[in-house]
């Protein structure tokens, strides 16, 4: 990739490799490679604007270092550009990871963004009902808050639409677990 932007300071396919590359290796960044990264990505975006997936990428990267703000304003910018389906459905189920990773990792507006996460879940689920990260992230959601009842008929829907059952019923076995639990005093 390297090379490429060496031979064309314009390529914005190999801006964009190049920051994923550096992306995915190095679990432990140092300020100069998030500022590599940052900038391949920014390049990426500037050589080519038409490219949704580089914006797609680049509001990953902005998730993975927690500037939620900015992921959710470029992956809002991606749906309207968008007019595939399963992209949007994707992209609504992205949305509502960040609303989740948010609730993970501050107590600040919790419930609002427990609530915003259910709405991006549902949406990408009403969009695509194959969606399996959806699903899953819902039943996580409802069995982490206590409503394993919610989680039970998420997981019955899945099953019936037939998305990836291989661990929906060890999931509702467990959702059944917090049910039990709940009605019989040990919640």
């Amino acid at each position: 990739a390297k090379k490429a932007i060496k031979l064309d300071k314009e390529n914005a396919y190999a801006y964009n490799l190049l920051g994923r590359i550096i992306l995915d290796i190095h679990r432990k960044f140092e300020e100069n490679e998030y500022k590599d990264m940052k900038y391949c990505f920014d390049a990426a975006i500037k050589y080519d604007k038409q490219n949704i997936f580089y914006l797609l990428d680049k509001a990953r990267f902005e998730t993975y270092f927690k500037n939620y703000a900015y992921a959710l304003e470029l992956l809002n910018k991606v749906y309207e550009n968008s007019k595939d389906f399963d992209l949007r459905a994707y992209i609504c189920s992205e949305i509502g990871d960040i609303y989740l990773n948010k609730t993970k990792t501050s107590s600040r507006h919790t419930k609002y963004n427990f609530v915003k996460a259910i709405q991006y879940y549902t949406k990408s689920l009403k969009i695509n009902p194959e969606c399996k990260n959806s699903y899953y992230k819902l039943v996580e959601l409802y069995t982490e808050c206590r409503r394993p009842e919610m989680a039970i008929e998420y997981i019955k829907k899945m099953i019936k639409d037939g998305v990836e059952t291989f661990d929906a019923y060890r999931i509702m076995a467990e959702a059944y677990m917090v049910l039990l639990d709940k009605t019989e005093g040990y919640d």
